[in-house]
């Protein structure tokens, strides 16, 4: 049945079809506007986008690599494969001391996806998918560092890091983490943790074990001297002078 003929059969006045066009118009254009303005435009790294709208987004709880390091053209490769040109829906909100907005992320290809999962959720009450967790994504593939965020997706985002640690995948692959150095000249260990500067001697204790993870600032030095201009220090397990 047409809505003309509805119109005619309710007997609804004129001005109040109108208004329910408009209305209907209406609330077609807000939906539209709010699919629009979660839109990736630009990838800036590994793990951070820009929506249409301009707001700024980091992968909550992942650490990619920064430019120039280990990974890092390939974490931004992959994460516009993911994102670039998409909408997304941003879960557990937060902001970073940047202005950032911090969110696990859901990657949806088009207009007509997000109406799909739309209705799968509010109207037919079914689970839809088709969708891509960002997170997990870059997290499983080993090309960011999850860290523990206490969210819904904790567990999820757990076991895509043991799939990257335990297949030595990215980041974890031994491209970008080392136990020995391809110079001989070269020995000694800069490593980076919790954000203190360390630098391990071949005499040191633990020497063997460590692993310059060149992903995120540990690299290899030369002479202590290259390696206290770079702000590390002896570690504590070196013998003293």
């Amino acid at each position: 049945m047409r809505f003309s003929s509805i119109v005619r059969t309710w007997r609804i006045p004129r001005f109040v079809s109108i208004l329910l066009i408009f209305l209907l118009s209406l609330c077609i254009m807000f939906i539209i506007r709010d699919w629009q303005r979660n839109v990736v435009t630009r990838v800036v790294d590994g793990d951070t986008f820009i929506l249409h709208d301009g707001r700024q987004i980091r992968l909550l709880g992942i650490d990619a690599p920064e430019q120039g390091r280990c990974m890092a053209d390939r974490a931004t490769t992959r994460l516009s494969q993911v994102v670039l040109g998409k909408h997304v829906r941003l879960k557990d909100e937060t902001h970073d001391s940047y202005g950032r907005i911090l969110a696990n992320v859901i990657a949806q290809e088009s207009f007509p996806v997000w109406i799909k999962y739309l209705y799968s959720r509010y109207i037919s009450k079914d689970g839809y998918h088709g969708l891509a967790m960002v997170n997990r994504v870059m997290v499983e593939e080993g090309l960011g560092k999850y860290q523990f965020s206490g969210t819904q997706y904790a567990q999820l985002l757990k076991r895509a890091h043991e799939v990257a640690t335990t297949g030595k995948l990215g980041v974890y692959s031994s491209v970008c983490r080392q136990i020995e150095t391809k110079r001989f000249d070269c020995q000694i260990k800069g490593n980076i943790r919790e954000g203190k500067k360390t630098y391990h001697l071949p005499i040191c204790a633990n020497y063997a074990d460590t692993i310059i993870d060149t992903s995120f600032g540990d690299q290899w030095f030369c002479t202590e001297n290259e390696a206290k201009v770079a702000g590390f220090v002896r570690a504590s397990g070196c013998p003293k002078k």
